[in-house]
């Protein structure tokens, strides 16, 4: 029997986007494994899909290849993303050549893996993952941005930062920050949600306004159409991208 599950996502306008470019949910036996991949091709954030789609095939390869109980399988298809994505970054770069004034691509990458009631969460970027229980937030990632790393550090503050990107994999002349990573101790029938950053082409709802609609839904399918309708509703901005994954814990 699959684990109960809902994953929505809305390419942005003219976008010849898919759904399998940007985050992928698979489901094993007792294990889930959802991954969410965002890659910039310059430092405007313009969205490319050709580097999220190297990332995500490169984890693939790699977790299908390992044995799915070993303890080291994530950090290494997490480690075989990245060189993935450098050697996609290195060929655009050579291609583009603009003379580095665009910026260097970023890739920036999510993954979750649930297994009965043990959810390991491995980051490098600024989609969240949270745990929800009974309507509230339980647990949740930080971004990688330097208002999330002083909040992560003291606990509080930020707010006057800019919200720029410190995470991501980068090209080998650049410095990159070590991948994040956590543990949610969960309960059987919580929900753990992957929503991405709203500097990632578009709005998006925070954790604590998406654990009511998740507990309020009839459905996790359901609640993720929700999520993501309310969150392009509310955008300020031009109607762009929107994704929202939901998947319950300690399913049998």
């Amino acid at each position: 029997m699959s684990t109960p599950s809902g994953l929505h996502f809305v390419p942005g306008p003219g976008s010849d986007a898919e759904q399998r470019d940007f985050v992928r949910l698979r489901q094993e036996g007792d294990c889930s494994v959802v991954t969410c991949a965002h890659a910039m091709q310059d430092c405007f954030g313009s969205l490319w899909p050709a580097g999220s789609s190297a990332m995500l095939d490169a984890f693939d390869a790699c977790w299908r290849s390992r044995d799915p109980g070993s303890a080291d399988g994530l950090e290494c298809a997490f480690e075989a993303a990245g060189s993935a994505f450098r050697q996609c970054a290195a060929l655009h770069r050579a291609e583009t050549d603009d003379g580095g004034l665009g910026g260097t691509p970023v890739g920036l990458l999510l993954a979750a893996v649930v297994r009965g009631r043990a959810v390991s969460v491995h980051w490098n970027g600024v989609d969240t993952a949270a745990l929800l229980r009974e309507g509230q937030v339980v647990m949740q990632t930080e971004p990688l941005t330097l208002r999330g790393e002083v909040r992560d550090q003291i606990g509080h503050g930020g707010e006057t930062l800019p919200d720029i990107i410190t995470g991501g994999f980068r090209l080998g002349s650049e410095r990159e920050r070590p991948p994040r990573s956590t543990t949610f101790e969960a309960r059987s029938g919580d929900v753990v949600a992957v929503v991405k950053h709203p500097r990632l082409d578009g709005p998006c709802l925070e954790p604590e306004a998406v654990a009511p609609i998740v507990a309020a839904s009839s459905s996790l399918q359901a609640a993720a159409v929700e999520v993501v309708r309310r969150a392009l509703d509310d955008a300020s901005r031009t109607r762009r991208s929107g994704l929202a994954v939901l998947l319950e814990v300690g399913h049998p």
